[in-house]
């Protein structure tokens, strides 16, 4: 391998790492194709992260989601327990979430959830529990 084929070979492997790629292993004659087949797998990557709908079981309440804003507000029942809720969370086809949706948590403040899309971005969303205020509801 010459001098020549190796630095670029070392500069092609650090603009794949700089953009999130995976190291890359390849000989000269296929660099071409390899870049071009990562170049393909990373385009078709989904960028959606959204929240689709955010909701309790119990008590059985859906919350109002902002898109524009990354908020989520979900009223409750005056009494209820915010310390021990636990959300069920429908997000974007191939997205991830974490805290996961089923996983109890404290609502007394503000949650943060953080969606991840296919190809790696990321949005926040913050929820926030709001009790009825008495005179509210039933």
């Amino acid at each position: 391998m010459s001098k020549n084929t190796w630095i670029i070979i070392t500069l092609t492997a650090i603009v794949v790492l700089i953009l999130g790629g995976s190291w890359l292993y390849f000989s000269n004659k296929e660099s071409k194709k390899t870049i071009s087949t990562y170049q393909e797998s990373q385009s078709n990557q989904s960028s959606e992260k959204s929240i689709l709908l955010f909701s309790f079981s119990n008590p059985e309440t859906t919350g109002v989601i902002d898109e524009g804003s990354g908020t989520v507000t979900i009223v409750v029942p005056l009494k209820t327990d915010l310390k021990k809720l636990i959300p069920d969370i429908i997000i974007s086809d191939g997205a991830s979430i974490t805290p996961a949706s089923g996983v109890e948590q404290d609502f007394t403040s503000a949650v943060v959830y953080k969606i991840t899309a296919q190809d790696g971005s990321t949005k926040d969303f913050m929820v926030t529990v709001v009790p009825e205020t008495e005179g509210k509801g039933s």
